[in-house]
């Protein structure tokens, strides 16, 4: 065993263009009672305001210039 150097594969870096979220959610999860729309930016912004999302997905992505890039996906439970 030793180290690989990939510095010279020449391979290609693409931007991400599209994902899939499949996921198993808890069912017995409480209701979110009511939930507005931009309340979990809110929270992103300053946790002591908005609404905490009920779940979180993080997800790795690629920029157009091939940098990555943690994309928080955030979901809340309502009827």
């Amino acid at each position: 065993m030793g180290p690989i150097n990939v510095r010279d594969l020449g391979s290609a870096v693409a931007k991400t263009t599209s994902m899939e979220i499949k996921a198993n959610l808890n069912k017995d999860q409480t209701v979110t009672p009511g939930y507005a729309v931009g309340e979990m930016e809110d929270y992103a912004t300053d946790p002591t305001t908005g609404h905490r999302p009920d779940f979180v997905v993080e997800l790795t992505v690629i920029d157009s210039a091939g940098g990555k890039r943690r994309l928080e996906v955030g979901l809340v439970r309502d009827a």
